[in-house]
């Protein structure tokens, strides 16, 4: 959650008028839509994936296919 929290803090300082600010984010959950980010974060903020992880790739979309294919796989468990 650290990378998430210093992502949103720079985005609130950025919509505060200070500019002079740097984010370094690990494995940052999504909490900023791509409108927003394009015009808070630019090119001050950088987000780091640790390989496999998946919360900096969590989105609506790839949750609601992850549990799609969860029903499907224990449905077809069950026969």
């Amino acid at each position: 959650m650290g990378g998430s929290v210093s992502t949103l803090l720079q985005a609130i300082a950025r919509d505060n008028g200070v500019n002079k600010t740097e984010c370094y984010a690990f494995s940052p959950a999504p909490c900023i839509s791509e409108a927003e980010n394009s015009r808070l974060l630019s090119s001050d903020c950088y987000s780091f994936v640790i390989e496999n992880d998946v919360v900096p790739r969590a989105s609506k979309k790839a949750i609601t296919i992850g549990i799609k294919r969860l029903v499907a796989f224990t449905k077809q468990r069950e026969i």
